[in-house]
């Protein structure tokens, strides 16, 4: 799952642990910490900029890695420059360059390495 470092990635991930999925996080701020449930479920974090092919490559081979396979990519990372309300012509080149990245390049990236 990327983006499941907090907010709503971060409550699916607990949600799918909790009914006995193996979770990797996939988030630039790694997860709290790495749960294992007493009935063989658990979260695991790794580190990942969604936008980047290598580090989505990385990632994937992590999944692969730990648990042999990959069944489920939840592409929910997502950014919103600044995350502060103001119109849409007030928005950077730049700020809009990094959210498409990682808005659509990133669920590119990760889909296609999945």
């Amino acid at each position: 799952m990327t983006g499941g470092a907090g907010g709503i990635g971060q409550v699916c991930a607990v949600a799918l642990a909790g009914a006995g999925a193996q979770v990797i996080v996939g988030d630039l701020v790694p997860h709290r910490q790495d749960v294992a449930g007493s009935d063989g479920s658990s979260i695991l974090s790794v580190v990942v900029d969604v936008s980047d092919e290598t580090s989505v490559a990385h990632m994937v081979k992590e999944v692969e890695g730990r648990f042999g396979r990959l069944d489920i990519l939840v592409n929910n990372a997502a950014l919103l420059e600044g995350a502060t309300r103001r119109p849409f012509h007030e928005l950077s080149v730049g700020e809009w360059d990094r959210m498409m990245a990682v808005n659509a390049r990133g669920t590119f990236l990760c889909a296609r390495a999945a």
